[in-house]
């Protein structure tokens, strides 16, 4: 098979589809099931599938004879493509949180009312985990939709509804144990 894997790389090289294809059908699932244990991700795995084959039909007449064989040289380049769709995953998502709460930014002086509040809220979001706090930022403060949020993250949507519902009892809990006591001015007393 080694041999006949070869050949067809050679003549994909010679520009001929019908190798390109006949090597896809030998080779395709065993590609597939690797970019899929890599990414987790039906579509993700398919794109991945098909960046390989793209790229061996650009690169074929790159093929080095002295590598081990047509099926490791087919699987370090899927391997490539899906590596460089994960950074590009995590590159998107930390993209999309990026300061997502403002509350990074201040507006006014250190010390007042809404800077405290800035920080007692910037601490209670710390306290979150983070698979929980990133559906919240994102549904609060960037204003997603849940289903939206759990597909800007790769998850269900039911495990982003429920991380954003658990994230929020958290925060109010946190919110409401940092909330300071209404000091009463000593002049006035009790009513």
């Amino acid at each position: 098979m080694a041999a006949d894997d070869l050949a067809l790389v050679q003549r994909i090289a010679d520009g001929d589809p019908l190798a390109l294809s006949a090597l896809y059908d030998r080779h395709s699932q065993g590609i597939y099931s690797h970019a899929f244990h890599l990414l987790g991700d039906v579509a993700e795995g398919e794109d991945a599938v098909e960046e390989t084959f793209w790229r061996v039909w650009r690169k074929a007449g790159d093929y080095d004879q002295s590598a081990p064989d047509v099926a490791t040289w087919l699987l370090m380049m899927c391997r490539q493509r899906a590596t460089e769709r994960l950074r590009n995953r995590r590159r998107s998502l930390d993209h999309v949180l990026e300061d997502t709460t403002g509350l990074g930014s201040s507006g006014s002086e250190p010390g007042d009312a809404a800077s405290l509040d800035r920080a007692r809220t910037g601490a209670a979001l710390a306290a979150i985990p983070l698979d929980q706090r990133t559906v919240l930022e994102l549904a609060f403060f960037r204003g997603m939709a849940p289903a939206e949020a759990a597909a800007a993250t790769k998850q269900s949507p039911e495990t982003a509804r429920t991380r954003l519902r658990v994230a929020m009892r958290k925060l109010r809990d946190a919110l409401a144990e940092s909330t300071p006591p209404i000091a009463l001015d000593a002049a006035e007393g009790p009513a």
